[in-house]
């Protein structure tokens, strides 16, 4: 898709209950600067509600959108959710959304928009993005989609993004795309991003921001320990990688972090089995081989020294 000097592109941006305001600012502000750079309305964008336009997001703030969805066309519809409200579900949306993707437009849900977009059965076949706390969840229940861990994707027309601020590079990329890279740049310049991220970047913080920690020999330890919890790394592997010895190792986690490797090893596999106990339906004993725990006692006995409690419980509090 390419946007000729004389015609304008029809964006939706579609809020539903408990939307994310920073994913549908980060969406809209790029085009609106678009068009100022580019001297001309290239784009129209709207916003629109699935049933009544007072529409409450997920902090609480009430939004007046513009239009409900009824008969109007768009060439790309964004979908706007948010962690809150990934289980949303509407026959509304969906025969809406259906009738745009008969008549061509681009889809394009973002965060957990992406698991309401999946759920009617609009990625598969696709390649997508999701937030990274809803990662193991979709996969789990959409295993046809093609799910990549960048954030954002573009794929013939089917575009996602992994919402919240990362939607500007969405946004950025369609601008660059439909405009010229020219316009997105400084579009870029103004809204003050310092990188223009491409969609294979990644979601998180660097892992010295995300620990608070200084050495990179530690950050790098802790990089490799969570690539590989499935099938934990030896130690000895992870020391000789950084070109340490492990009693190197030992001392910088212990002034980094104050705990050993081995221990912060293991808090990132509980960490990473407790997410997975919380988002996803996967039996206990299958989360604990997820997570590199082999013995079913084990690892319920290592759980609730970290958390408190067995993963039984846990999961038995957290049930709808």
């Amino acid at each position: 898709m390419s946007i000729s000097e004389n015609r304008t592109c029809r964006i939706g941006f579609v809020v539903v209950p408990d939307f994310s305001l920073i994913t549908l600012a980060s969406g809209i502000e790029p085009f609106r600067l678009a068009n100022i750079a580019a001297g001309r309305k290239v784009f129209d964008y709207r916003t629109l509600a699935v049933f009544d336009r007072q529409v409450l997001s997920n902090d609480g703030v009430q939004m007046l959108a513009e239009d409900e969805i009824s008969t109007l066309d768009f060439d790309i519809v964004f979908l706007i959710a948010s962690l809150d409200a990934a289980d949303f579900d509407s026959a509304k949306l969906s025969a809406w959304l259906r009738r745009l993707d008969r008549a061509g437009a681009m889809i394009a849900p973002v965060g957990a928009g992406t698991m309401i977009a999946a759920r009617l059965g609009l990625m598969d076949g696709y390649q997508s993005v999701t937030h990274w706390r809803l990662y193991d969840r979709f996969q789990e229940q959409f295993p046809r989609v093609h799910l990549q861990r960048g954030v954002f994707c573009i794929d013939g027309r089917r575009a996602s993004g992994a919402g919240g601020a990362s939607t500007t590079d969405l946004a950025l990329q369609v601008v660059a795309n439909l405009v010229e890279p020219r316009i997105a740049v400084e579009v870029a310049e103004v809204v003050m991003v310092s990188k223009i991220r491409s969609g294979s970047d990644t979601q998180r913080l660097p892992t010295r921001w995300r620990f608070g920690i200084r050495d990179d020999r530690v950050a790098r330890a802790i990089e490799l320990m969570e690539a590989y919890i499935e099938n934990p790394l030896p130690l000895e592997t992870i020391a000789e990688r950084l070109g340490l010895s492990l009693r190197q190792l030992d001392r910088a986690f212990g002034r980094a972090l104050g705990r050993t490797p081995k221990q912060q090893y293991v808090l990132i596999r509980l960490q990473s089995a407790q997410r997975l106990l919380l988002e996803t339906s996967e039996p206990i004993y299958r989360i604990a081989i997820r997570s590199g725990f082999f013995d079913s006692a084990h690892f319920s006995s290592s759980f609730k020294s970290a958390f408190g409690i067995p993963p039984t419980e846990m999961r038995k509090r957290t049930a709808p």
